[in-house]
Protein backbone atom coordinates (compact mmCIF):
# COMPACT_ATOMS: atom_id res chain seq x y z
CA UNK A 1 0.00 0.00 0.00
CA UNK A 2 1.20 3.51 -0.55
CA UNK A 3 0.48 7.15 -1.10
CA UNK A 4 -1.43 7.74 2.11
CA UNK A 5 -0.07 11.31 2.05
CA UNK A 6 -0.62 12.11 5.72
CA UNK A 7 -4.15 10.71 5.80
CA UNK A 8 -4.03 8.57 8.94
CA UNK A 9 -7.60 7.35 8.52
CA UNK A 10 -6.74 5.99 5.07
CA UNK A 11 -3.53 4.36 6.35
CA UNK A 12 -5.37 2.66 9.22
CA UNK A 13 -8.16 1.43 6.93
CA UNK A 14 -5.60 0.01 4.48
CA UNK A 15 -3.74 -1.80 7.25
CA UNK A 16 -6.97 -3.18 8.74
CA UNK A 17 -7.99 -4.54 5.33
CA UNK A 18 -5.07 -6.99 5.49
CA UNK A 19 -6.51 -8.78 8.56
CA UNK A 20 -3.01 -8.55 10.06
CA UNK A 21 -3.91 -5.65 12.34
CA UNK A 22 -6.59 -4.88 14.88
CA UNK A 23 -7.96 -1.74 16.44
CA UNK A 24 -8.18 -1.70 20.21
CA UNK A 25 -11.66 -0.34 20.95
CA UNK A 26 -10.60 0.96 24.38
CA UNK A 27 -7.94 3.36 23.11
CA UNK A 28 -8.25 3.34 19.29
CA UNK A 29 -4.69 2.01 19.03
CA UNK A 30 -3.76 -0.01 15.96
CA UNK A 31 -1.63 -3.09 16.70
CA UNK A 32 -0.63 -6.29 15.00
CA UNK A 33 -3.48 -8.80 15.23
CA UNK A 34 -3.29 -11.21 18.12
CA UNK A 35 -4.41 -14.17 16.00
CA UNK A 36 -1.75 -14.17 13.25
CA UNK A 37 -0.65 -17.70 12.42
CA UNK A 38 3.06 -17.99 13.30
CA UNK A 39 3.60 -20.18 10.24
CA UNK A 40 2.08 -17.66 7.85
CA UNK A 41 4.49 -16.20 5.30
CA UNK A 42 3.75 -12.54 4.56
CA UNK A 43 5.14 -9.04 4.28
CA UNK A 44 3.33 -5.74 4.54
CA UNK A 45 4.96 -3.27 2.16
CA UNK A 46 4.41 0.47 2.50
CA UNK A 47 5.27 1.97 -0.88
CA UNK A 48 6.19 5.39 0.45
CA UNK A 49 4.57 8.81 0.50
CA UNK A 50 3.10 8.33 3.96
CA UNK A 51 3.74 12.05 4.48
CA UNK A 52 2.80 15.12 2.45
CA UNK A 53 -0.55 16.80 2.02
CA UNK A 54 -2.50 15.49 4.99
CA UNK A 55 -2.44 17.08 8.39
CA UNK A 56 -1.47 13.83 10.14
CA UNK A 57 1.81 13.05 8.38
CA UNK A 58 3.65 12.90 11.70
CA UNK A 59 1.02 10.52 13.10
CA UNK A 60 1.46 8.23 10.08
CA UNK A 61 5.21 8.01 10.69
CA UNK A 62 4.76 7.41 14.42
CA UNK A 63 2.23 4.63 13.75
CA UNK A 64 4.44 2.91 11.18
CA UNK A 65 7.49 3.18 13.47
CA UNK A 66 5.52 1.66 16.36
CA UNK A 67 4.41 -1.25 14.15
CA UNK A 68 7.96 -1.69 12.80
CA UNK A 69 9.36 -1.79 16.36
CA UNK A 70 7.12 -4.71 17.36
CA UNK A 71 9.44 -7.54 18.46
CA UNK A 72 7.26 -10.31 17.00
CA UNK A 73 6.03 -8.92 13.70
CA UNK A 74 7.94 -5.70 13.00
CA UNK A 75 10.37 -7.42 10.67
CA UNK A 76 7.41 -8.22 8.40
CA UNK A 77 6.75 -4.50 7.78
CA UNK A 78 8.79 -3.01 4.94
CA UNK A 79 8.75 0.73 4.35
CA UNK A 80 10.04 2.10 1.07
CA UNK A 81 10.91 5.77 1.01
CA UNK A 82 8.92 7.82 -1.47
CA UNK A 83 9.74 11.18 -2.97
CA UNK A 84 7.85 13.01 -0.19
CA UNK A 85 9.90 11.32 2.53
CA UNK A 86 13.15 12.29 0.83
Amino acid sequence: MGDTHGNKNYLVRCLLSTDLFELNSANDELTWASNIDRGRDFEVVILGDAVDRGSLSRDNVILLKKLKDDPDWGSRLVFLMGNHES
